[in-house]
Formats: C-alpha cells, structure tokens, sequence
C-alpha cells in the first residue's frame, strides 16, 4: 500500500476534483449537442486543432491512429461545448451544479483519502516518540 503523505492527499484530492470538473463538462457538452444542428457540431469539430489533439492524446501525430484521433476529437468537443455551457449558467445554478458534483460525487473519498493520510501521519509521529 502507497504512503499516503500531505502532498499526495492534496495532489489527489485535487486530481479528483479536475476529474469531476471534466465530467460536468461533457455531460453539459452531451446535453448541449442534443440541441445543436449537425452544422454547428461540424464547425465547432472543425475549430479543433491538431495540436489540441496531439496535446490531449499525448502521443505525436504520427503515433495517434485514426480511431484515436476521433475519439480524441469528439472529446475535446464535448468539453468545449460543456465549458460554455457551464459559463453560460446562471451563477446561481452553477454554484450549486458544482456544489453537488463535488459534495454529491464521492467528495467522502477525496476526503478519507486526506483524513487517512492524517491518520498514518500521526501513528508514525506517535511511533517513533516511543
């Protein structure tokens, strides 16, 4: 089992909650394309570059196949579309969208993952005074 210290608590309690982000993302970027013409979906495809694919994918161009490079694409666009969509909430609402995906969304395990850290943290203190 990893040890977990302070900063990797921080590291993966941040990790999850870029990760909730992202997903918020593509289910408003899901949900918005729902409401979009075929048009507007192939232009905004079209905005993407190729060094955001090759940037996402982490691999060179030449190492991407051509399944990849679309699926990668059709990603890119549903975060796209759902940091809009996002942005163009309410503030209200998307305190509160937000509020739910971190608190409702398995926040308890970004937090065990801190406590539990803390909790090791203290017996190995508590270990070496003896």
């Amino acid at each position: 089992m990893e040890l977990v210290t302070d900063s990797n608590g921080k590291k993966k309690f941040k990790l999850t909650d870029e990760k909730k982000v992202q997903i918020l993302h593509y289910d408003l970027g899901w949900e918005k394309m729902e409401d979009m013409s075929a048009n507007v979906i192939l232009q905004a495809l079209m905005d993407i570059s190729e060094e955001d694919i090759v940037k996402a994918a982490k691999k060179t161009a030449d190492e991407l196949t051509t399944q990849e490079h679309g699926a990668i694409a059709m990603d890119l666009l549903e975060q796209c579309i759902g940091k809009e969509a996002f942005k163009s909430l309410p503030d209200s609402e998307a305190q509160l969208l937000h509020l739910f995906i971190f608190v409702g969304c398995g926040a308890h395990k970004s937090l065990n993952a801190f406590w539990y850290g803390v909790v090791k943290m203290c017996e190995t203190w508590n270990g070496q005074k003896s």
